[in-house]
């Protein structure tokens, strides 16, 4: 009985792996180091697709978030995107409501049916706006893994097959210059008093 369990759960394994593609695409932001910038200076970012396992796709659905308390995001479409798909809706920026985010941006690209073929493609440029940010590091991503919607879908080959889509990129802020004084002449004034 113990062994006809095991070959009942190897081919329900086996099913479940012929009818779903689990290949993750990789988002990829560039510039790619951490970059540090004073607050209220905006950070912008290319983001570009790649690593796709599905021979083809045609719908895109992209949660670009942070949970982190940002200040906003903005995005705006490569040229390349928009000549691929024939569908480019125009992003929902700082709906606030996916995947905890504080501020993201929701969009969705269709090409009706008609299949992409992936290899690499540029995707398009998110700006996140750090004004009023406290001084830390912050973090942007895509990610099938927390919010449950980035992913690309092959609805054309009649299976609906989706691989998701993951990258990253962090951020520190500095303190503004005006911050950063106040805080050097209140670490000054404590060591005096240590000192005393």
């Amino acid at each position: 009985m113990k062994g006809l369990t095991q070959i009942k759960v190897a081919a329900l394994a086996v099913c479940l792996s012929a009818s779903t593609v689990i290949a993750t695409v990789t988002a990829s932001f560039s510039p790619t180091s951490s970059t540090s910038v004073l607050a209220g200076t905006p950070i912008g970012a290319d983001i570009s697709l790649s690593g796709s396992t599905l021979s083809s796709y045609d719908f895109a659905f992209i949660l670009i978030g942070s949970e982190d308390p940002v200040a906003g995001l903005s995005f705006t479409y490569d040229p390349d995107w928009t000549a691929a798909f024939a569908n480019v809706d125009p992003p929902d920026i700082d709906s606030g409501e996916h995947g905890g985010y504080t501020h993201d941006v929701l969009i969705m690209s269709d090409n009706n049916n008609n299949a992409i073929t992936l290899s690499s493609i540029d995707m398009g440029n998110v700006v996140i706006d750090t004004t009023g940010m406290l001084p830390g590091v912050y973090e942007v991503r895509i990610s099938n893994t927390t919010d449950d919607v980035s992913e690309l879908v092959s609805i054309g080959e009649g299976q609906g097959l989706q691989d998701p889509i993951e990258g990253s990129m962090s951020f520190t802020v500095l303190p503004e210059p005006a911050t950063a004084l106040i805080m050097l002449i209140g670490g000054v004034t404590l060591l005096r008093r240590v000192k005393k």
